[in-house]
Formats: structure tokens, C-alpha cells, sequence
């Protein structure tokens, strides 16, 4: 490249004698440099510190465009200086060079304007974004394009969701600036995970969806435009503490609605159906389970014994020891409004069901407790037969 080449009215404008001496403020900026086939280094924040650049037997002032990259590659760039001009022609980037005779040379952009200056006429200040990148050789035509990707900060894994390509067109016509065109980009393609891809329509957007948890980079390309920046999508479950969500760790609740807490029923009266509601929960509920045990009225000898109900076998097991703990667990469904019937009704004891609700993020009741008062929360509900 030749940025001195980019267009006959960059010549125009150097020799008119801008000069290459910019205050010492500094910066804070990013930098990109693509290549022709991929992206040489990735947007990079830098500072430009006021320090002059002094390089290929040039001076350059340290707010500049030039300075910019020198710090950005750690100076992994060639270029020549033009005495008659104050500046550099920039020969190479990250290794990759172009010469008079190769159909590209080197260009840059500042928040998507392509320069119509040389680099070290090209003032930089805090927030700019400044995109080095081949352009092509065309006689006559240096029209250049870039392109830009937005995605939102929090994706759901599994919801689809808008991407946004826009461009910045930067027409030339006759070697004069022609103005710049800002608006969607249609036809610019997403590349997706497993080889697919997603193109813009006419509005420049594209739906798309992902479904692994993490972060996977996007960029958005096209026919004889330079790419946009490659984008992180923060890919999240909603609750897993990633890309700005707060993590879930509050277990679900809910209550039992069947049967009244330290009610005594009479014999073949207390309901079959055990059923209650879980409460919306923030992750998602993925699992009810429930824990039925009895506690067998004394024979004549005084001996107690215990019993759990096992949902494979529908029938009641001995338990070694007491303890509504020490029952087992069965699950009966995912759904907030759950039920379970029971095959027959309970016999005399006294009974102890305890519901366990699990969600989406792994959380899960770990203590039960009763209420007197039905309309309060409980998974615990202790009631007798007999």
C-alpha cells in the first residue's frame, strides 16, 4: 500500500501543508487492522499519550492516527516518509505488505470514515475507533465500505435474537469525497457455530439463535466490504451469573393444597390426590418430588413401626428406622401445578408429606417446614387417619 495512494485528493490535501504536529493530549481509543482474508489484529484498546512518534526518519505527533497503530502492533509496522508530503505511506501491517503493483494498499477508517488524510495528519481523540484495512487498487473508484455489528449484551441460550449490520459508505467520485452514507447493511453475512451462517435482509438485520452457554464470536462480511469487528456473544441461561444476570441460588417454593396441615381424618377419608402449586421461579422449575411417610398406630404390645410409600411398586415399605427423613423420594412431574393419586386410601397412622421442588439452576428445598396458617407457603403437611 501507498496510504499516500488512497485517493489523487489525498495529494491535494498533503500538499496544501497540514502539519504534523498535534498537542500532547492524550487519547483512549481502540484500534483494528484487517487483512485481506482475515483480521490482523482485533479491536485494541490504546492511549495516545502525546509521545511523538519518530520512525522511518519521520516525526509524528502522538494524538495521531499514526501513533495510534505504533502503539496498538507494538510498532509491527512498515511504512516510508515523505519529506514533501510530513508524512508516512504505510508499506505493511502485522506482516502483511502491498506494492504499487498489488491490486490493494493500505487504508484506514476513524468511526467509519475513510481518511482523506494521512496517518499522521489524522487526529485521534478518546473514543474513536480507528480500522486499518486493504483497500482495493480500483482506477478511478475509491469507494470503501465498512461494516458494523451490534448484538445484545445478555443472550439466552435457545432464544433467538436480532443481530444489526450497519455500514458506513464512503464514496469517491472522480477523486473527490462524494460524502458518506450511514445506514443498514443488507446482504452482510453472520458466520454461526457448526459451519452456518445468517444474512442480513433489507433492514440489515438477521435472527438468529444460539444455543451453547459461553461466549462465542460473531462477525459480520461481505463482497467488497471491510468486515466489522468480531463481536463476543455472552451467551447465558438467564440465571447463571454471566453476562451481567444475576446468579440463582434461592431455591423454589411453593405449598400443598389437598391435605390440612394436623388435621386428623377419618378412616378412608383423607384425599387421594396429593396436589399443590410450586411458585414462578426465576430459573425455571425442572423437577417435583414428594415424601410419604407413615408412622404405624402401636400393636398391643407397644411396638412402633414405620413405613414409606415407594411410587415403582405403589405399596408401602418398611422403614429400619423412623424418621420422615429417612423416606424415599419420588418425582412426579415438572409442572408448577402438580398431583399425584394414590392407588388407596390410607390406612390409620400418622403421615407426614413433604414436597421437594428443584429448579432450572440446580437449586432445591432443603428445609420443610409446616404452617398453620393453610394460605402460607409449606411443603411440609403432617395429618393423621384414624
Amino acid at each position: 500500500m501507498r496510504t499516500l495512494r488512497f485517493c489523487g485528493l489525498l495529494t491535494v490535501v498533503l500538499m496544501s501543508s497540514l502539519v504534523c504536529a498535534w498537542a500532547a493530549a492524550s487519547a483512549s481509543m481502540s484500534v483494528r487492522v484487517e487483512g485481506v482474508t482475515s483480521t490482523l489484529l482485533p479491536r485494541t484498546p490504546v492511549a495516545a499519550t502525546g509521545v511523538e512518534l519518530v520512525k522511518f526518519g519521520g516525526t509524528c505527533g502522538g494524538a495521531t492516527a499514526a501513533a495510534a497503530l505504533d502503539r496498538a502492533t507494538a510498532g509491527d509496522w512498515d511504512g516510508t516518509w515523505y519529506d514533501g508530503f510530513g508524512d508516512y505511506g504505510i508499506d505493511a501491517i502485522k506482516g502483511q505488505a502491498f506494492t504499487y503493483s498489488d491490486p490493494y494498499y493500505w487504508g484506514f477508517f476513524v468511526n467509519g470514515t475513510a481518511a482523506t488524510v494521512g496517518i499522521c495528519q489524522q487526529p485521534v481523540q478518546e473514543g474513536d475507533e480507528a480500522v486499518f484495512a486493504p483497500i482495493p487498487n480500483s482506477a478511478g473508484d475509491f469507494s470503501v465500505t465498512l461494516l458494523d455489528l451490534s448484538i445484545p449484551a445478555a443472550i439466552r441460550a435457545g432464544v433467538a435474537f436480532t443481530a444489526s449490520v450497519t455500514e458506513a459508505a464512503n464514496d469517491f467520485v472522480g477523486g473527490a469525497t462524494a460524502g458518506i452514507r450511514r445506514g443498514p447493511a443488507a446482504g452482510a453475512q453472520i458466520a454461526l457455530p457448526g459451519g452456518g451462517s445468517a444474512t442480513t435482509g433489507a433492514d440489515g438485520t438477521a435472527r438468529i439463535t444460539l444455543t451453547t452457554v459461553g461466549v462465542t464470536d460473531l462477525r459480520a462480511t461481505r463482497d467488497g466490504s471491510t468486515p466489522s469487528a468480531t463481536i463476543a456473544a455472552c451467551v447465558t441461561t438467564g440465571y447463571d451469573g454471566r453476562c451481567g444476570t444475576v446468579a440463582d441460588r434461592r431455591a423454589p417454593h411453593g405449598r400443598i393444597a389437598t391435605l390440612r396441615d394436623g388435621r386428623r381424618y377419618p378412616p378412608g377419608a383423607a384425599p387421594r390426590l396429593l396436589r399443590g402449586m410450586a411458585a414462578t421461579d426465576a430459573s425455571g422449575l425442572r423437577r417435583v418430588q414428594l415424601r410419604l411417610t407413615r408412622r404405624v398406630p402401636a400393636n398391643a404390645g407397644g411396638d412402633r413401626r414405620c413405613e414409606t410409600y415407594d411410587v415403582r411398586q405403589e405399596r408401602w415399605l418398611d422403614m429400619r428406622r423412623c424418621g420422615a427423613e429417612r423416606g424415599h423420594w419420588f418425582t412426579v412431574g415438572d409442572r408448577a401445578a402438580w398431583s399425584y393419586l394414590l392407588p388407596a386410601a390410607l390406612k390409620g397412622g400418622r403421615y407426614v408429606l413433604d414436597v421437594r421442588l428443584t429448579d432450572a439452576a440446580g437449586n432445591a428445598s432443603r428445609y420443610f417446614r409446616r404452617a398453620a396458617d393453610p394460605s402460607k407457603i409449606r411443603n411440609r403437611v403432617v395429618f393423621f387417619v384414624g
